[in-house]
């Protein structure tokens, strides 16, 4: 009984931020201010705020190069629509964590109908965005 009333006391006294990610709404949050950012083509802005994953797999001027193509062939943005979320643990082709994944239903000018998909990862005690996919 005693190892089990220290080992509750050891998990409160951890930091929360390590232990348990915050729920998938200020995952939301962070997404929506980086889809902001891309709609305004800031795209530096986008790349800086996101996760250690997606920096080690681009440069900042391959990222920049890969929204300007993309912008080319859909379009711009007409509208955005948050179609589906979760909060989901150990994804292939990941590092075991904590991700929220995110489905969009976005219109463009050139392309019309298509989904985003964004995954979040938490990380340095926030959620950063990792992933981004035009399905």
């Amino acid at each position: 009984m005693k190892f089990l009333i220290v080992c509750v006391l050891f998990l409160v006294s951890c930091s929360s931020e390590k232990l348990i990610p915050p729920n998938k709404s200020e995952a939301l949050v962070v997404a929506e201010k980086w889809f902001r950012y891309l709609d305004k083509r800031f795209f530096l802005k986008a790349y800086n705020d996101s996760s250690n994953i997606l920096k080690k797999k681009l440069t900042a001027a391959a990222w920049q190069r890969s929204f300007f193509y993309k912008e080319v062939r859909v379009g711009k943005k007409k509208e955005r629509v948050k179609s589906r979320d979760a909060l989901l643990y150990n994804l292939r082709s990941f590092p075991p964590g904590a991700y929220t994944e995110i489905d969009y239903d976005t219109y463009y000018s050139k392309r019309g109908a298509t989904r985003e998909r964004l995954i979040l990862r938490w990380e340095e005690g926030k959620w950063r965005v990792c992933g981004y996919t035009l399905l």
